[in-house]
């Protein structure tokens, strides 16, 4: 592993209750370098893991998972990862509305403590908003609300 990839694997295994990263990759091995170490670790310390994909790559995380090693029928089976689309949660009414997403993460959170998990660990992916979908304009609202969420819940985000 070289050393940039090497600080990022550092970098995202150290994110814990309260921090959010927002990482902006050009490519999916970019993408995968981050996830599959924070995944790993996640699962390692024994959190709840909700990973927003995009519709169009929720296979492909799957298989990247898998091809780390992660037991990913195994973990989605036992509910310790989820792996759900934009339309399950950013655009759930169909117009994104950032405190609606809150509301959701705060559900997660929530179930998760509820069933034993020591934090929640919420992983989105944002290319959804490139395509212009109603509220996708709210996006640096969003963000800034996530960092306060996560600031005062059980909750780390990247």
């Amino acid at each position: 592993m070289d050393s940039a990839a090497t600080r990022l694997d550092s970098a995202v295994r150290a994110l814990d209750i309260h921090d959010h990263a927002c990482l902006i990759y050009e490519t999916p091995e970019q993408q995968t370098a981050a996830i599959v170490p924070w995944v790993q670790e996640g699962l390692a310390c024994g959190d709840r893991i909700l990973y927003v994909a995009d519709t169009r790559t929720v296979d492909r995380v799957r298989d990247v998972l898998s091809a780390a090693g992660i037991d990913v029928e195994k973990a989605e089976a036992t509910g310790q990862l989820s792996i759900v689309t934009e339309r399950d949660s950013y655009l759930r009414t169909g117009t994104f509305v950032p405190d609606e997403t809150i509301e959701f993460l705060k559900d997660a959170e929530a179930k998760a403590v509820q069933d034993g998990y020591r934090i929640i660990r919420g992983c989105g992916e944002m290319a959804w908003m490139l395509n212009g979908d109603p509220g996708s304009e709210r996006f640096f609202e969003y963000e800034s609300k996530l960092n306060d969420f996560a600031a005062t819940h059980r909750y780390s985000a990247l």
